[in-house]
């Protein structure tokens, strides 16, 4: 029996391995049903009578997840095609989310149901799909028996539908729920790296989906499918040294990039765990410690750690200070506070280079993975006396304050003057400047202001959210010339707001646009709460309400009155269940457009993995496979 169980895994891996996922398309239709009915039916935020401090606090949390979502759609593309495909012609071509989303018949936006047979998916529209078939060829190939696809079918296998968020929210959700076990929930007296550690390698894993459905029951309703989707390389490296066993504070990459400063969670966690102190010192060391330990460990550069440290500490500020008093800090203290972080890590940490490190890789004998004995007594450093690995790559330790320092001269020299206006356009202009300046050597780039270098994207949101409110910043910097007439607008429409017009001018530029929107929603939300957001096109958040804004909600809570309500996290087999089914929902969104376009046929070399499916769903349902 032991035989044949083992043969059946291996034939089913083998089988897995060829063709992907496995998803129940019935069970993941109806949970996704549920969810859209939720969004329907919510109150949304009404019932939890915030103030103005838990608005900022859960305007952080949602931020992210929005920014995430508004930018999901056209990551990777370029600016002209985001304007020609998506522009509004009467917001001078900015994105258009709405062109991709229902309308009701009362004008209210909702987004589409993606799990309803027959219906024509808003997105990819017809007008997105006859752009790329004139520049895409639909012609695949055949190599050793499996099947490559086109390029015309891996752009369509990129879409995903619109609410549904990627890894910049997901980490960040991981993220709260690490800093909350390691400062509310951690009798045994873990380390924040081994925490985080836990959290990470487990959405890295690839593993059947266990779902708990609404009957109360668990099912399977997935098999070889990972929580954690479109992840970077540079943190696949870090997940499979943190699988190996290797500590978080030696597991981290070469990488400049974003992936650590994405994960927009730190000044909320810590917010609600730490600004009832008499002064904010204990929650700005917080800060300092999740940002470093958590952007180390995957993206292990002074550079991206520091970045992370700056974006968590201006979000920190809007919400404990408020708009004006909180612009008035930043461009004040940000950049000192940054330097001495950035001099206290490198002093105190372990600094390497790229060939240090692989030829100590070269000269280590082979050997399996360590793997501690759970009855063995092991004498751990004390975790403040940790030495993380820190690469060497740019030419100034200190170039994140730096950066800071240029760019906030720029801001309090044009603010309130009659070249206000221009203060986007040379902001961006000068952070492309000085990327190319601090930039990793060797290293050739554009030096967009989108693009996943922390020096770019990092610095370009944090920019953005010290404007002043006044559209008209925005509104020049996308004019095609001087004479260009601002346009008219209802500013009563939420996506006109100035977070949403400043959101949407981000993501019209293309590049890395769902990283960079998750950053300035992030702190777009920090400093403007929640009513900029329109929380019914985020497709999880009911959950993200129940399982997030509520547990830091009670913590904030709990820290200011006698009464106390029980803390808990959502628990890591429930997080990793549910966004596991978020990455089933969005391969069969995926192969359902795929089917419509090209078409699914079955040779002589591929029949004996293809068998008799009709269709890519029907192959990858779980149903025919039992």
């Amino acid at each position: 029996m032991i035989n044949n169980k083992n043969n059946n895994q291996k034939s089913e891996n083998k089988f897995l391995k060829h063709i992907g996922i496995l998803f129940h398309s019935e069970k993941i239709k109806e949970i996704a049903n549920e969810k859209f009915e939720q969004l329907e039916s919510s109150n949304l935020l009404s019932d939890l009578e915030l103030n103005d401090e838990e608005d900022r606090m859960l305007g952080a949390l949602f931020g992210v997840t929005w920014g995430d979502v508004i930018g999901c759609p056209v990551e990777g593309w370029r600016q002209e095609e985001i304007e020609e495909l998506f522009g509004d012609e009467n917001m001078l071509k900015l994105f258009d989310f709405k062109t991709i989303i229902e309308k009701r018949n009362d004008g209210s936006l909702k987004l589409q149901n993606i799990t309803k047979d027959g219906i024509d998916f808003l997105f990819p529209s017809d007008d997105l799909i006859s752009s790329k078939l004139k520049t895409l060829s639909t012609e695949s190939d055949e190599k050793k028996n499996k099947r490559k696809k086109s390029p015309f079918e891996s752009f369509l296998s990129r879409c995903r539908f619109p609410g549904i968020h990627s890894d910049d929210t997901q980490q960040g959700m991981a993220l709260i729920n690490s800093i909350v076990q390691y400062c509310e929930l951690n009798p045994s007296g873990k380390y924040f790296g081994e925490i985080w550690g836990e959290w990470l390698v487990r959405g890295f894993e690839t593993c059947s989906c266990k779902y708990p459905m609404k009957s109360g029951q668990v099912e399977e309703i997935g098999r070889g499918v990972q929580a954690f989707r479109d992840y970077g390389a540079n943190s696949s490296k870090a997940f499979t040294n943190l699988k190996k066993n290797i500590p978080a504070h030696e597991a981290g990459s070469s990488s400049s990039g974003i992936g650590g400063i994405m994960r927009g969670a730190i000044a909320t966690a810590v917010f609600s765990l730490f600004s009832h102190e008499s002064d904010d010192e204990k929650a700005i060391q917080m800060i300092e410690k999740f940002s470093f330990e958590q952007n180390l460990t995957t993206h292990a550069t002074i550079e991206g750690a520091a970045t992370c440290f700056a974006t968590s500490l201006c979000a920190y500020m809007f919400l404990k200070l408020g708009q004006e008093r909180a612009i008035e800090w930043i461009l004040d203290n940000l950049a000192d506070r940054v330097k001495k972080a950035e001099d206290k890590w490198w002093n105190n940490s372990r600094i390497t280079t790229e060939r240090e490190e692989q030829e100590k890789e070269e000269k280590k004998p082979k050997k399996k993975a360590y793997v501690p004995n759970a009855n063995q007594v092991v004498n751990k450093t004390p975790e403040n006396e940790l030495k993380w690995k820190i690469y060497k790559t740019l030419p100034s330790v200190n170039a994140a304050s730096e950066v800071l320092q240029e760019l906030f001269v720029i801001i309090k020299t044009l603010r309130a003057t009659e070249k206000e206006n221009t203060l986007l356009v040379e902001l961006r202009n000068k952070i492309s400047d000085l990327a190319r300046v601090y930039k990793p050597e060797k290293k050739n780039m554009r030096a967009h202001v989108n693009q996943g270098f922390c020096l770019l994207a990092g610095m370009h949101a944090i920019a953005c959210i010290l404007l002043p409110e006044n559209p008209e910043i925005i509104f020049h910097y996308h004019k095609s010339t001087p004479e260009t007439p601002t346009p008219s607008y209802d500013s009563a429409d939420i996506f006109n707001n100035f977070p949403n017009l400043l959101l949407r001018s981000t993501v019209t530029l293309g590049y890395d646009t769902d990283t960079i929107g998750a950053i300035l929603g992030y702190l777009l939300g920090s400093r403007f709460g929640t009513s900029w957001i329109p929380l019914q096109l985020l497709f999880d958040f009911n959950r993200i309400k129940e399982n997030y804004a509520k547990v830091l909600l009670n913590i904030y809570r709990n820290k200011r009155q006698e009464e106390q309500v029980e803390v808990k996290v959502e628990p890591l087999d429930n997080y990793i269940a549910n966004e596991q089914f978020l990455t089933l929902i969005g391969e069969y969104y995926q192969y359902k457009n795929v089917d419509k376009y090209v078409s699914f046929t079955v040779t002589e070399s591929n029949k004996h993995i293809y068998g008799n499916s009709s269709s890519r769903v029907e192959l990858h349902s779980l149903e025919n496979k039992n």
